[in-house]
């Protein structure tokens, strides 16, 4: 058994070796194109963080092309239409200096304790509205808000699949003791997007440091950030 680890361990080594992240996220974005024209990309870098961040060009069959765009390859996945603030937590050596500096959330520091609670209240929050999602086929309205999350909201139509006891027993406060502010898609009845954040310290929009607002769609920069 010994004996054929040993011999192994070279090709393993050797195919570990020959592996060229850029030319995965070069291939990856390809493939997330479709096949219909021809994809050009440059300035692809790639960062200890793990990421593959680029430019690409798409190019018709009569040569003509598109506008040259942006793309990030993290984790065997491709964005495509990353946002500024993917590009600028993703696009660099050391995202948990990016998401303090550029973003304003504590990660060390007194900051840290109350950001890792936001955090996981927004998570607990987020995942049960997946699940009134799932059941319901929409999420809350603004109107009826979180509490619907803990009791069954009046509605147009009868819910019939909300669980006796709903989905939360209780919704959490945020680290100063304000409520988590939500507000619903902006089309009822069909999957676009919800806000759900924290105003932070202030309780009021805007701020810095323990005043930053933080939201649903840090969750994912936190994470990446906190994991590296």
């Amino acid at each position: 058994m010994f004996k054929h680890l040993l011999t192994t361990l070279p090709l393993v080594s050797l195919l570990a070796a020959c592996s060229d992240p850029v030319e995965d996220a070069r291939q990856a974005v390809t493939a997330a194109l479709g096949p219909k024209g021809t994809t050009e990309v440059s300035d692809a870098v790639h960062y200890r963080s793990g990421a593959v961040c680029g430019r690409y060009e798409r190019f018709d069959r009569w040569g003509e092309s598109s506008s040259r765009r942006s793309f990030i390859y993290l984790d065997g996945e491709t964005m495509i239409r990353p946002s500024q603030d993917d590009l600028t937590v993703y696009c660099t050596d050391n995202p948990k200096l990016v998401v303090q500096e550029k973003l304003g959330i504590p990660l060390t520091g007194d900051g840290a304790e109350q950001t890792a609670t936001v955090a996981g209240d927004l998570s607990t929050l987020a995942e049960a509205l997946e699940r009134y999602l799932q059941d319901n086929g929409s999420y809350p309205s603004t109107e009826q808000g979180l509490q619907a999350l803990i009791s069954e909201p009046e509605s147009f139509r009868p819910l019939k699949n909300y669980p006796a006891g709903g989905y939360l027993d209780a919704l959490p406060k945020d680290p100063w003791q304000q409520p988590y502010q939500y507000e619903g898609p902006a089309w009822g009845g069909v999957k676009t997007p919800y806000s759900l954040w924290t105003f932070g310290a202030d309780n009021a929009p805007g701020g810095s440091g323990a005043a930053t607002d933080i939201s649903a769609k840090h969750l994912q920069y936190l994470a990446f950030a906190a994991g590296l």
